[in-house]
């Protein structure tokens, strides 16, 4: 089935939104990516109809929260898109937050300075949704996201749910709870009673110095590599001369090593390029192997 065909037949069910030969490019923080089917549920309900239409019809499906850790191909996204603010659903119980996948971390943030709820202070301006930072237990060097969650809610790939209290969920330094084909509906996290203003205060100095050390003025996918044991990414990229290196519009940023910089007409080949060559330098100098931390959407 082609993609016009697919989009025909989903839009007849669907009650979100059809859009083909969306651009990835607008709807990934890298601003970078050809065409794709890109659907987009209205509710919880559309979502699991849309999916178990897919699942009906042995249709792979690509997931999209808020695309800043993604790197779409030039040529475009040959599977659907399911793009997830659909799970925008979030409440507050006590010192817990329950929040759906497709909330963003922002809103999670202004609950926790309006209430007094203290623990996440150090993602202060995370870009993307509760589902991808809960995926890849985002945060930084010292801290991730997954000591705080309590419990998750997944869907899982026959259709089943499971919810998983804290002794149930594994995870590590960028790697999240999920199982292969499990899909996050919700988080909820414990936190800690404060008073406002110190919550505040503390999301006040993490978001400084998130401005003062990375490149938020341009598009990014966040971090490109993983830190290897005992060193930082940027670190060593910086060491062999990695800083201000460029292909085409993309270029190491002069202010975070560890960040490709979108300059306004890169490609996806240019950050490929790039990444080979930084991966290279570093390899050669101090035999260290860099692994990536974004994800790479091919055609």
């Amino acid at each position: 089935m082609t993609l016009q065909a697919l989009a025909r037949e989903i839009a007849r069910g669907l009650r979100g939104e059809v859009q083909e030969g969306a651009l990835m490019s607008r709807w990934t923080s890298f601003r970078i990516g050809g065409e794709a089917l890109l659907l987009r549920p209205k509710d919880g309900d559309d979502l699991l109809w849309l999916l178990e239409f897919l699942k009906g019809k042995s249709i792979p499906w690509r997931p999209l929260g808020g695309g800043t850790n993604r790197l779409g191909s030039d040529e475009g996204v040959k599977d659907p898109v399911v793009e997830l603010s659909s799970l925008s659903h979030i409440s507050l119980e006590g010192e817990r937050i329950r929040a759906g996948a497709g909330v963003r971390m922002g809103e999670v943030m202004r609950i926790c300075a309006e209430e007094g709820l203290s623990g996440l202070e150090p993602l202060a301006g995370l870009p993307g949704t509760v589902g991808g930072a809960v995926r890849g237990n985002a945060g930084g060097a010292s801290f991730g996201i997954m000591e705080k969650v309590e419990e998750i809610l997944v869907l899982d790939r026959e259709g089943g749910w499971r919810r998983r209290g804290r002794e149930e969920l594994s995870y590590s330094y960028r790697s999240g709870p999920l199982e292969p084909g499990e899909l996050l509906w919700e988080a909820t996290f414990l936190l800690e009673r404060k008073e406002p203003e110190e919550v505040k205060e503390g999301i006040h100095l993490h978001l400084q110095r998130r401005r003062e050390t990375q490149p938020l003025e341009l598009p990014s996918a966040g971090c490109v590599f993983r830190n290897p044991p005992g060193r930082g990414a940027g670190e060593l990229i910086e060491e062999v001369g990695g800083k201000g290196l460029r292909r085409g519009d993309a270029m190491v940023s002069e202010k975070h090593a560890n960040f490709i910089v979108n300059l306004g007409h890169a490609t996806a080949r240019d950050v490929l390029g790039l990444i080979d060559l930084v991966r290279e330098r570093v390899l050669r100098a101090t035999g260290v192997e860099l692994q990536l931390e974004i994800e790479v959407w091919d055609g």
